[in-house]
């Protein structure tokens, strides 16, 4: 892994260790897609993402089908081309979700 980095990118781009997530995005975590892009042989669409999650096999399914997690449809368009400021309240309201509701404090009853 590119030092705790993940390159998320359009799928067109392939290289050895490439994780193809959907028709239209692909993972790659190895240091050579940084050398493509500063080379020029970079994805049409790509953004580096820091930090990562782990889970164990099947762990991330049962948290789905538990609904631990928000899932939406998206483009390449939102994911590559909206300025991160606004892309979470974006994909929050699209949900119906109001992020000015929510607080980041736990309470205890």
């Amino acid at each position: 892994m590119i030092e705790r980095g993940i390159v998320l990118h359009s799928s067109e781009y392939k290289r050895k260790g490439t994780v193809s997530v959907s028709e239209d995005f692909a993972l790659t975590s190895h240091k050579f897609i940084l050398q493509d892009i500063r080379s020029g042989e970079a994805p049409e669409s790509y953004k580096l993402v820091l930090g990562h999650a782990g889970w164990t096999r099947g762990q991330l399914e049962k948290e789905i089908e538990h609904s631990d997690w928000l899932l939406q449809q998206t483009s390449k368009d939102f994911v590559f081309n909206t300025p991160d400021d606004i892309m979470w309240n974006q994909a929050a309201k699209a949900l119906g979700i109001q992020t000015t509701q929510i607080t980041g404090v736990g309470g205890v009853a």
